[in-house]
């Protein structure tokens, strides 16, 4: 796996997205990612978008994709805004959805609650769309464990799920879509060009399957 560990922090804030291509991404239509930036009334917004002619970053298409898995959890949009808001506050960021593991319950957005001296409180959870008002955590709750943190910073999003091979992150093919260190697309380019999958897979060392799924993931109808 060709892993750039130097300097990928410096390429989190470089945009590297085209809309269309966030877009297929989390599935959703680019006008929606364009809708989910603007400001309401409130001046509240559900992502942080600086402008659709550049493109996304790392953290913004990060943010997209958290979006759109609270409201497929149910959440709704004015929700998501008022957490947006509250942590864009609280933490002083630009990109909060993209620092913290969030939580849902199909109605309010979670977090884990540290207390002032930093010591995680397992059994509580801080209700971000409510004024960061606490809660008991005393029910179930989905995590969105297709995103990857480290040091509370997203590094990793397994794009169809969190059993999928297909990861997007920054220090691997440049934040390129890619399975075990190679790029969908080239596999999408050598299919293209007539080699077998079997072939494809003894190539690049990786299992039939992978090849498949790469392959579906860039809309290349196979069996």
């Amino acid at each position: 796996m060709s892993v750039h560990s130097a300097f990928w922090k410096d390429r989190l804030s470089i945009p590297a997205y085209r809309v269309a291509e966030a877009a297929a991404y989390v599935d959703i239509s680019p006008q929606t990612i364009s809708a989910w930036s603007r400001l309401n009334s409130k001046k509240k917004a559900a992502t942080n978008l600086r402008s659709s002619k550049l493109g996304l970053n790392f953290l913004e298409l990060i943010e997209v994709a958290i979006v759109a898995e609270l409201r497929r959890e149910g959440v709704s949009l004015n929700r998501i805004r008022d957490a947006r808001k509250y942590f864009s506050e609280a933490l002083d960021a630009r990109h909060p959805f993209a620092l913290e593991r969030f939580k849902t319950d199909g109605v309010n957005i979670l977090l884990d609650f540290n207390d002032d001296e930093g010591k995680h409180l397992a059994d509580r959870l801080v209700v971000a769309d409510e004024l960061g008002q606490l809660v008991w955590a005393d029910f179930l709750y989905k995590s969105l464990r297709e995103f990857w943190y480290d040091d509370g910073l997203a590094v990793r999003w397994f794009v169809n799920g969190e059993d999928s091979d297909v990861v997007i992150d920054p220090r691997i093919c440049f934040g390129s879509p890619s399975i075990n260190g190679i790029m969908t697309r080239a596999i999408k380019n050598e299919w293209a060009n007539g080699v077998e999958i079997n072939e494809i897979a003894e190539d690049y060392s990786i299992a039939i399957k992978s090849v498949v799924e790469a392959l579906k993931f860039e809309k290349v109808m196979v069996d």
